[in-house]
């Protein structure tokens, strides 16, 4: 059992700021220095439990934990062109992406060390939670999926059994889904906006895995509109019964914060 020392780590630099896809595109680096300027603002980098963190960059062999030879050589490539689209469509090609993406990877990667090291209890990588990205494509505007890469890293480097992912994007953590939906190593439990109306138009709870991992994938697809009473009815029914059972030994959370009522892309109402 390692020591629980009840600190916090806050993984960050301004270089998530290169995450760049375009002066239009809706995902727009600039909010992540926004939040932890605020942070500063009121005084909560202060606080003696919270730890502010560099990341570090993700090397190949981290990020072949998840990703095809093909495709991380098809993004350096696109990465050279700086121009077009990967793969899905919704994703543009930037000089410097590479890099970019395996700094958020490498994020979450040092964001895990933390806890298994016992410096802290619990860390958020703020640039982190790019979870369309699947094995051999970019997808949703994210290219290198720093949460899958982390899990398989926890497995492969420290041996854990059983880690259990927790994804509140209002969008379905497809890509995170399709990496571990024959591993019953990790559970992965998706609350989301209803695919008829949000993309990518998966999660619906039909969908629980396959193989020895049937049954190790949960989908939670909720209405348009669900509001914030509603929203932890079913959070709260479903997770803890869920933790109890499985016993993880660790747990990640993608905190996507899109299921806001003033979110311009989704449409819940938290």
């Amino acid at each position: 059992m390692l020591p629980l020392t009840g600190k916090v780590a806050l993984v960050y630099s301004d270089e998530y700021l290169k995450y760049f896809l375009g002066k239009s595109h809706p995902l727009r680096p600039q909010r992540l220095k926004l939040t932890v300027e605020l942070m500063r603002e009121i005084g909560l980098l202060d606080h003696p439990d919270l730890v502010l963190v560099e990341p570090r960059m993700a090397s190949l062999d981290e990020l072949k934990l998840v990703h095809s030879d093909a495709y991380l050589q098809r993004v350096k490539e696109m990465d050279k062109l700086g121009r077009g689209y990967l793969d899905y469509g919704d994703t543009p090609a930037f000089r410097g992406m590479f890099e970019a993406s395996s700094l958020i990877v490498g994020g979450s990667i040092k964001a895990a060390e933390l806890i298994v090291s016992g410096r802290v209890l619990h860390s958020f990588n703020i640039g982190g939670g790019l979870h369309h990205a699947a094995r051999d494509r970019a997808a949703g505007f994210c290219i290198f999926n720093d949460v899958a890469i982390t899990a398989r890293y926890l497995q492969k480097k420290h041996g854990f059994k059983r880690i259990m992912i927790i994804d509140i994007d209002c969008h379905h953590a497809d890509g995170t889904q399709e990496v571990f939906y024959s591993d019953p190593s990790v559970l992965t439990v998706s609350f989301h906006e209803d695919g008829r109306f949000l993309y990518p138009g998966s999660g619906f709870i039909e969908e629980v895995g396959a193989g020895e991992g049937r049954g190790y994938s949960v989908n939670v697809p909720l209405p348009p509109y669900t509001f914030t009473e509603a929203y932890l009815y079913a959070y709260k029914e479903i997770v803890p019964p869920l933790v109890e059972s499985y016993k993880p030994e660790i747990i990640i959370q993608q905190c996507g914060v899109d299921t806001h009522f003033r979110d311009p892309l989704t449409t819940e109402a938290v």
